[in-house]
C-alpha cells in the first residue's frame, strides 16, 4: 500500500514555503529594550547599523564603545538622532594596560568596579539607551558577554546582552536583551596588533 503522492506543483509549493520560512528573520539579531511599563517604552529592533570604536585613553584605561542603532548611522560623522530612533551604547571600560578580550562584563555601578569610571580596578560595561531625545543611563544590573573580539581595522566584536534592572526608589524597571555583531570602524593605531 502506498501513501499519498505530491504532484510536481505541490512539491514546488512545499519547497518554496520551506525556503521562505528558512529565510524569514534572517535580517539580523533582535535587540529587545524595555524602558518602563508603558507600551511605548517597549521596543524591539534589528540594528540598521552596528559599529564599534576602540580608544586608548591617555593616562587612563582603554575604552571599547559598541553602538547599535535602529537607523543608519556612521562613526565617521555626527548625525542628529530622530525622534523614533533607538540607540543602545555599550561602553566597555578597562584598567590601564588591559586590552578588550572575550569574557563576561558586569554592570554593577561605577563604585562596584573599583576606581574612577575612566580608570577602573576591574573591567566592566556601562550601558546607555537613547530613544529620540530621551536618554537613559541604565541602573546597575546584568551582564554583557563579549564572544568575539577582533580589534584590527575591518575587524568586529560580537556578544550577548543580558541587562535587567527591577527598578525601585523612583527608578522604573528597565532591560536590554539580545545579541550583536559590530564592525570596528575606528581604533587607536598604537594599540592594534
Amino acid at each position: 500500500m502506498s501513501g499519498p503522492r505530491l504532484s510536481c506543483a505541490g512539491t514546488l509549493l512545499l519547497a518554496s514555503t520551506l525556503l521562505a520560512i528558512a529565510c524569514h528573520g534572517d535580517s539580523g539579531p533582535i535587540i529587545r529594550v524595555s524602558l518602563g511599563t508603558a507600551a511605548a517604552d517597549q521596543r524591539n529592533f534589528v540594528p540598521a547599523s552596528a559599529f564599534a570604536e576602540y580608544v586608548e585613553l591617555p593616562n587612563d584605561g582603554d575604552e571599547l564603545r559598541v553602538i547599535l542603532s535602529s537607523a543608519e548611522s556612521s562613526c565617521d560623522q555626527f548625525r542628529r538622532q530622530t525622534d523614533d530612533e533607538l540607540r543602545v551604547t555599550l561602553v566597555f571600560q578597562y584598567p590601564r594596560g588591559m586590552r578588550p578580550t572575550v569574557g563576561t562584563y558586569a554592570w554593577a555601578g561605577h563604585e562596584a568596579h573599583g576606581g574612577l569610571p575612566q580608570s577602573p580596578g576591574i573591567p566592566y560595561v556601562r550601558p546607555h539607551v537613547r530613544l529620540g531625545s530621551r536618554g537613559l543611563a541604565l541602573p546597575p544590573g546584568g551582564t554583557v558577554d563579549l564572544t568575539s573580539v577582533k580589534l584590527e581595522r575591518h575587524g568586529a566584536v560580537g556578544g550577548t546582552i543580558r541587562l535587567e534592572q527591577s527598578g525601585g526608589e523612583g527608578v522604573g524597571a528597565s532591560s536590554v536583551f539580545g545579541s550583536f555583531l559590530a564592525r570596528i570602524c575606528r581604533t587607536n593605531p598604537s594599540k592594534t596588533p
